[in-house]
């Protein structure tokens, strides 16, 4: 996606539903993205072509947000990057779960 940020997935025939979740590393991962510290690693199932799509989606519109992964790179706490990704969600129309 750039700016530091990735959104790697993979495939997995015996998962049922699709998941993600927000990593924010101290280690750097070289993704050709820039410091490659903020991602959301996506599980999905191999038939779940329309839901992959619409996560993917999601992921992007909320992170392509500058203020959003300043405040996601800022905050301390698992809480506080969850209810900055969930503010930015909602701002934008897109769901956000926890689970």
């Amino acid at each position: 996606m750039g700016d530091g940020i990735a959104i790697p997935n993979v495939r997995v025939a015996a998962l049922a539903p699709l998941f993600s979740l927000l990593a924010r590393l101290e280690k750097p991962i070289e993704f050709d993205a820039g410091d490659g510290r903020l991602g959301i690693p996506s599980v999905i199932p191999t038939n779940a072509d329309t839901e992959h799509l619409a996560a993917l989606a999601i992921a992007s519109r909320c992170l392509r947000n500058q203020r959003t992964t300043c405040r996601l790179r800022a905050a301390s706490e698992p809480n506080a990057l969850y209810n900055v990704l969930a503010a930015t969600a909602s701002r934008s129309g897109c769901a956000a779960g926890r689970t």
